[in-house]
């Protein structure tokens, strides 16, 4: 890091110098790091963004000092900053742009996931849905587990989706898991797809098995769409969802209590249309556009009149 900072220092100092910005606004721990010095050597005040847990380092809390402001997307991450600095502290969650989907896309991406699973009958398919980068933190296992257990209850009728990619090297172990536990068929690994929202869309029910999430974007990206969701009660998932409210919450790891949960919204449509409605309402009252515009140009008006 220090030798890759110095080699930075000059042409991010003259840069500055030469555009002389009101505000540096930083949104990734590489970025925070390289630009706080000379931002401040500059007396250019210095918002930075954290979207992720902070870890243990001492370079990063000692960086974090040379903030003006933080803006952290959760409490679940303002909890991890250190308390010295929570003074300079704004929660401002992650917003979701309202997408107008076209029926086609939509036809589309679900006549793929249909002729990607092997259900007996695809037009009765239970479509389930995980979306996120495939890393050990989302708990892959612990969905390939729910599967089973809803197959065995329900039926090969049900199918699990899991979109996003393979940042950690796990398709061939989740694939190997399923066939050891006889839903191979009922597990179908989609990766990285674009746009995601008609495969979103398609979905009966979105599942986040998660306990390491720092927000849980793909929650409020499905209650924008209609999508009913089933959370463990993890992370950024407690702040997003209200239990029985505008989604169903599990304890994390728990997979009797996961399934009883899909199960309630699979089964009871009276459950499930309030669920849809007051997850849309949730989106468009603390996750619009515009509220998180207004919000960060307060802060910003904030630090510009400290200097």
């Amino acid at each position: 890091y220090c030798t890759d900072t110095s080699r930075s220092f000059r042409p991010i100092y003259q840069l500055l110098k030469k555009i002389r910005p009101d505000v540096i606004h930083t949104n990734d721990m590489r970025i925070h790091l390289y630009w706080s010095i000379p931002a401040r050597l500059r007396h250019t005040p210095v918002v930075w963004h954290q979207r992720t847990f902070i870890g243990k380092s001492k370079l990063v809390v000692a960086t974090m000092y040379l903030s003006t402001h933080i803006v952290a997307i959760s409490q679940s991450v303002a909890g991890s900053i250190p308390r010295l600095y929570r003074r300079k502290l704004t929660v401002i969650p992650n917003p979701v742009e309202e997408v107008r989907l076209d029926s086609r896309l939509v036809q589309s991406a679900n006549l793929e996931m249909l002729t990607n699973c092997f259900a007996p009958n695809t037009k009765k398919s239970i479509l389930i849905g995980a979306f996120g980068a495939l890393r050990e933190l989302k708990k892959p296992f612990i969905f390939v587990d729910v599967i089973e257990q809803l197959v065995k209850r329900h039926g090969d009728n049900i199918v699990g989706f899991m979109f996003g990619k393979d940042l950690e090297g796990l398709s061939d172990r989740i694939s190997r898991a399923a066939q050891n536990k006889g839903v191979a068929k009922n597990i179908v690994i989609m990766g990285f797809c674009r746009p995601i929202e008609p495969f979103m869309k398609s979905c009966n029910l979105l599942l986040a098995t998660s306990t390491g999430d720092a927000f849980g974007r793909t929650l409020i990206e499905g209650m924008s769409l209609g999508v009913p969701i089933v959370a463990v009660k993890a992370g950024g998932h407690k702040e997003i969802i209200e239990h029985e409210i505008n989604g169903l919450m599990a304890d994390p790891d728990d997979v009797g209590d996961i399934v009883i949960c899909v199960e309630r919204i699979l089964q009871d449509e009276h459950l499930k249309g309030k669920i849809v409605r007051n997850g849309y309402k949730s989106v468009r009252a603390k996750y619009n556009v515009q509220k998180h515009t207004d919000d960060i140009c307060e802060i910003y008006s904030k630090v510009v009149n400290k200097f």
